[in-house]
């Protein structure tokens, strides 16, 4: 899949990404890992924040203290996550605008790379294959890599096909996301339409993003075949992952990269 329609994933939305309550997932999520990941015998200071969005996990992690690299693929959304940031009064992230598929950035000096919200909007198992590999080169030996992913099921389930409104505050911003779902190609398409009043009138935008669900089996063997020990695969209750219960939403995984 090439850069530019990753980019193009997020034109419109990270203007309103906050307000709509989309980074409350990141935000209450991150310190819940960063607990777990001391629990795994886990010590570090320097962290990488793949697809940071607008910098939601990024820069909580730079007011606790670490030395955060934020990377995303969206130019909007590290402008957005750079006000952020500056709002805060943080300027302890550094920023880039990568692809995470195809990282550069020195090998063996991270403690911690963490991915959340992300990883879907990869296409095919190549893909995903790529950012584990890049993952496990930045990575000190014996660190951790942490991810989440909707699962197939969260998909079909909570996304499905249908029409669904996150938000709607019946002043100024309404989104709209047209929800379908292939079982053939197991994407999940989601069309947002936005409409605010911009203070002359009201507009309307609108942008598609495609997300694909992968077997958690198949992404676990792409981690051990990019050098990774899969320790954990958790549901949201940060309790181990039970496919026959845990239809509904997101599995994490928690993988770290072997000395030696």
């Amino acid at each position: 899949m090439p850069t530019s329609e990753l980019k193009n994933f997020f034109m419109h939305l990270p203007v309103f990404y906050e307000q709509a309550g989309f980074a409350r997932y990141s935000e209450a999520l991150m310190p819940r890992l960063l607990t777990l990941a001391q629990q795994s015998d886990w010590i570090g200071r320097r962290v990488m924040d793949m697809a940071c969005g607008v910098g939601t996990a990024a820069i909580w992690l730079g007011q606790e203290g670490f030395r955060v690299t934020g990377v995303d693929v969206s130019s909007e959304m590290l402008i957005k996550a750079r006000i952020n940031a500056q709002e805060a009064g943080s300027s302890t992230v550094s920023w880039r605008q990568q692809d995470i598929r195809d990282l550069d950035y020195s090998p063996g000096t991270l403690d911690l790379v963490t991915c959340l919200q992300a990883l879907n909007y990869m296409q095919s198992l190549r893909d995903l294959e790529r950012v584990f590999s890049n993952a496990h080169r930045v990575l000190a030996p014996e660190k951790l890599f942490i991810f989440d992913m909707e699962t197939i099921e969260g998909l079909t389930t909570r996304w499905g096909t249908g029409c669904h409104v996150p938000y709607d505050n019946a002043q100024d911003l309404t989104i709209i996301i047209n929800s379908t779902f292939s079982y053939e190609t197991l994407i999940n398409t989601r069309k947002y339409v936005i409409f605010y009043d911009h203070g002359e009138g009201w507009q309307r935008v609108e942008e598609e993003h495609a997300l694909r669900g992968y077997p958690l089996q198949a992404v676990t063997t792409l981690l051990e075949r990019a050098g990774f020990s899969v320790e954990r695969v958790l549901n949201l209750d940060l309790e181990t992952f039970n496919p026959a219960h845990d239809l509904n939403g997101r599995a994490i995984i928690v993988a770290r990269k072997p000395a030696g």
